[in-house]
């Protein structure tokens, strides 16, 4: 054979060599197969059973490697329907976390954990995880109010802002912070029905012209609070009925035209509403000039 064919028959067997030793290294570091630990027990959250549907994951070093549903309130991995938790010999000793997840989307870590076992037998572990409330459908009615100049809160000077608050278990206390527009900053919202927390409140006088946003501190039974939503409401210069931020002589003259009813003097009633009759007309053009002008009895805007 000649030099150059011995040369390239040794490379070959060489690669073949490397490339044998290679498989065999893999299979050696292949992990070997094992049985997934097995888990049931209890779930609550927030201090009850946790509903049905509600999803308990398993997972070790960030990766899924287990999941079951609850199908009875307040239990998991019943019936020898156990939660497995697949793993392998390299496992051994790592730590398992658990996440519940519940029907209306709140996802939580578990307080408890385990430890990974090989060829250990089905294990009761109680699980419980905590969440905050959910806050939903902030709302002003109406969206935009005067700054009530006599403090004396009339027709139009008044909104009720309200949301929903649910969940599994009770609700201890929901409230808004009313400071911004001359409240308090703890202001009880009252349940007017169902899952509804609501409260009527004006805007003192001089509360600067704005949208604001009212954040709402709701707290469930399990002492957990959400903070995190707020309910938006315009507060309005009282008489600036042409919108252009002061209160004017030009403003009694849109005034009075919306009331004789020329077109293009839209305006919004309740911040027009300058009498406190209740009803926007011509006489409410004639009190606001009659204010601008320092008419005496005329100091106040209602």
């Amino acid at each position: 054979m000649r030099k150059g064919a011995k040369k390239v028959a040794g490379g070959i067997l060489i690669v073949s060599l490397i490339l044998s030793l290679g498989v065999i290294t893999a299979v050696a570091v292949s992990p070997a197969p094992a049985p997934p630990n097995k888990f049931w027990g209890d779930v609550r959250v927030n201090g009850v059973d946790a509903p049905v549907d509600t999803i308990i994951e398993a997972y070790i070093d960030g990766e899924l490697r287990g999941s079951t549903i609850v199908g009875i309130s307040g239990e998991y991995g019943g019936n020898l329907d156990y939660l497995g938790v697949d793993g392998t010999v390299f496992d051994r000793g790592k730590t398992i976390n658990f996440v519940i997840s519940l029907p209306d989307g709140r996802e939580m870590s578990a307080a408890e954990t385990a430890e990974w076992g090989y060829m250990t037998p089905p294990r009761k572990l109680n699980l419980t995880g905590n969440a905050p409330p959910i806050i939903t459908d902030p709302s002003a009615n109406p969206e935009v109010i005067p700054d009530d100049t006599d403090n004396n809160p009339l027709w139009g000077e008044e909104a009720e802002l309200s949301v929903n608050v649910t969940d599994i278990c009770d609700i201890a206390s929901v409230t808004i912070d009313l400071s911004a527009i001359g409240g308090d900053s703890e202001v009880v919202m009252i349940n007017i029905g169902g899952d509804t927390y609501a409260v009527t409140t004006n805007a003192t006088a001089g509360t600067p012209s704005g949208t604001y946003l009212l954040m709402v501190n709701a707290t469930n039974a399990a002492g957990l609070s959400n903070a995190d939503v707020g309910i938006e409401l315009t507060v309005m210069m009282n008489g600036d009925v042409d919108e252009d931020g002061d209160v004017d002589m030009d403003d009694a003259v849109y005034l009075g035209c919306h009331a004789l009813g020329v077109p293009g003097y839209d305006l919004n009633e309740r911040i027009a509403d300058v009498d406190g009759s209740g009803v926007v007309n011509l006489l409410d053009a004639v009190y606001l000039a009659s204010h601008l002008d320092g008419i005496e009895g005329y100091e106040l805007l209602h």
